[in-house]
């Protein structure tokens, strides 16, 4: 678990680098949902990590239900709506 902050309460990440942020102080229907971030290895991909390898990065998928998310698109920034 992570520090707080106003709009997130905790963060986890996995062996992969899946992000998964769950929210607090926004509104009532989406607090405790989970926000996700997963690390492409290219344009459709998720990254499978390696330990102690390094690894190049295509980018990151933000919001998609697919991944955990379950704020509301609503809620999420503009470009972090899947």
């Amino acid at each position: 678990m992570s520090q707080q902050t106003k709009y997130v309460n905790a963060v986890h990440t996995d062996a992969n680098g899946v992000v998964k942020a769950t929210v607090q102080g926004i509104a009532t229907v989406v607090n405790t949902s989970v926000v996700t971030l997963l690390p492409l290895s290219n344009a459709t991909t998720p990254s499978t990590m390696t330990a102690g390898a390094s690894q190049t990065l295509y980018g990151w998928r933000c919001g998609a239900s697919g991944d955990g998310t379950t704020v509301s698109p609503k809620y999420l920034p503009g470009s972090c709506r899947g």
